[in-house]
């Protein structure tokens, strides 16, 4: 018997050194004085391949060129893999990369340019596993070098030459380049001084104003964010805009003629509130049940139609305009598949216009009944209950919903976001009903 489990207990102490141990690799990123970007790799153990962690498209197997012709990046089964193109393990491998500006689904671009000849860079698109990539890797070293003429700007410091950390989770964005940060009472900026007029102008005026609202009703934010606004013209006839958050950063950046842009008050402000929002909710933004994004993404939503409501009251009916265009879109793109397949059918955008919806039902109820109650108070209950150790999930914030709407309402919620419940277009419209009556 002694035998049998010193032998049990010596497989599962292999099985265990094969889930946890981690062949590290080191990520080397280098701007030249002549602008020539290129990263290395090196692994402390020969590799058959590395993996990205996250892969898109097949962007990189164009915009990325080896130094070296015996290597390429190949794209299988959704994923990209870095191979020796004869098969041979490797320890080392360097890229050539195109520093300019690419859309990505669902993913931030590499670089984003600055008219100043500056980049924002973002480490996320640089991380990659040996052999495979697992839950168990969520930390990635990556070194940056940059000349000495150039600033490099990370988590709001400012260095010189070279930095080295440790990056996790989604990444973050880094600035190399001649500007430098622009600190206030409520964030540090680096704006592009080529940025749109327009544009300009509407951070400068309204961004404290939104960090004002949003401070009113939550707690103050541990250390300030960092904001990035940079812009870039195009000569392919392409135009734009893509933007996001990260931890404790905030960005947008615009592309192509000026004139093509239409830059608009609501537009430009919505976008920030939505992002900004994301920073106050806190830790239960990071919703672990992704097909339940309607929560977080949703009252986001919400929290900015609120925020710009009260400070824009010239844009009234531009704002419930655009909250009646999100019930059209919503319903239409929902209608015959159910809520929690919206992911899956590639229709992210559910998440935002019907997460509106609902969660500005779950206010209307709320309010209701307890005029003291909003859907931000809400939110608040269901920070709290995180914070105490529940799983940031649908089902803790139900939990948090349920004391402050009738019985008749939360059974309805809780039929729109069932599986298989191709009718939740017809039960969220019912939802508002019921909110409204």
């Amino acid at each position: 018997m002694k035998l049998i489990l010193f032998s049990l207990c010596l497989i599962l102490s292999v099985i265990s050194l094969k889930v946890f141990s981690i062949t590290s690799v080191n990520t080397t990123i280098v701007n030249k004085e002549n602008g020539v970007w290129l990263v290395t790799y090196e692994a402390e153990q020969p590799v058959q391949q590395l993996v990205f962690k996250s892969s898109p498209n097949h962007s990189r197997g164009t915009r990325w060129r080896a130094t070296e012709k015996e290597y390429g990046i190949v794209y299988h089964n959704s994923r990209e893999y870095i191979r020796r193109l004869d098969g041979l393990p490797f320890t080392k491998v360097t890229f050539y990369l195109t520093p300019s500006y690419v859309s990505l689904p669902k993913e931030y671009a590499p670089f984003s340019p600055f008219t100043d000849g500056g980049v924002l860079l973002h480490s996320g698109r640089f991380f990659v596993c040996p052999e495979l990539c697992s839950n168990y890797i969520t930390q990635w070293r990556i070194k940056l070098q940059a000349p000495a003429t150039r600033n490099i700007i990370l988590k709001g410091a400012l260095k010189r030459q070279e930095v080295v950390w440790q990056s996790t989770n989604d990444g973050e964005k880094i600035y190399v380049g001649p500007n430098i940060t622009n600190e206030n009472s409520d964030f540090i900026a680096v704006i592009d001084p080529g940025l749109p007029t327009k544009a300009q102008q509407y951070l400068d005026k309204y961004l404290p104003l939104i960090m004002t609202q949003y401070a009113s009703r939550f707690a103050a934010l541990a250390e300030k964010p960092m904001l990035f606004a940079s812009y870039s013209s195009t000569d392919n006839g392409t135009y734009g805009n893509q933007g996001g958050v990260l931890a404790n950063q905030v960005f947008m950046h615009w592309y192509g003629k000026i004139a093509h842009l239409g830059i608009n008050e609501v537009d430009t402000l919505w976008f920030f509130s939505h992002e900004i929002a994301h920073l106050f909710q806190g830790a239960a933004a990071d919703i672990v049940d992704h097909e339940h994004a309607w929560i977080h993404e949703g009252m986001a939503e919400f929290m900015a139609s609120i925020t710009l409501t009260e400070l824009l009251p010239h844009e009234r009916s531009t704002i419930v305009d655009r909250v009646s265009k999100a019930k059209s879109r919503c319903i239409t793109d929902l209608k015959g598949y159910a809520l929690v397949d919206s992911g899956d059918r590639r229709k992210f955008n559910v998440y935002y216009t019907c997460g509106l919806l609902i969660n500005q039902a779950i206010h209307n109820e709320a309010n209701k009944l307890n005029p003291a109650v909003t859907g931000f108070t809400i939110w608040q209950a269901f920070q709290d209950s995180v914070n105490k150790g529940n799983a940031t999930s649908s089902r803790t914030f139900l939990a948090a919903v349920k004391p402050f709407v009738s019985s008749e309402f939360f059974a309805q919620l809780q039929r729109i976001i069932l599986p298989q419940n191709t009718r939740s277009a017809t039960d969220i419209a019912q939802l508002i009903k019921m909110s409204q009556q």
